[in-house]
């Protein structure tokens, strides 16, 4: 998996090998209900590798 990229399709990922270091709900006008996270897999976190941590934003108007 190079950096930044999500695990293959296929690929055998499980929600336990992940942690959420994260998670922010922000108080923007419009934007109310949005939520962003950010996750690293607990192999990157035991390696102290954050250059590979994953950040998402979900929005539901």
């Amino acid at each position: 998996m190079a950096r930044g990229e999500l695990p293959a399709p296929g690929t055998d990922v499980r929600p336990e090998d992940w942690v959420c270091l994260a998670q922010w709900m922000h108080g923007l006008d419009g934007l109310e209900t949005a939520l962003c996270s950010w996750s690293i897999s607990r192999q990157d976190l035991a390696a102290r590798r954050f250059d590979r941590v994953y950040a998402t934003t979900t929005w539901n108007p």
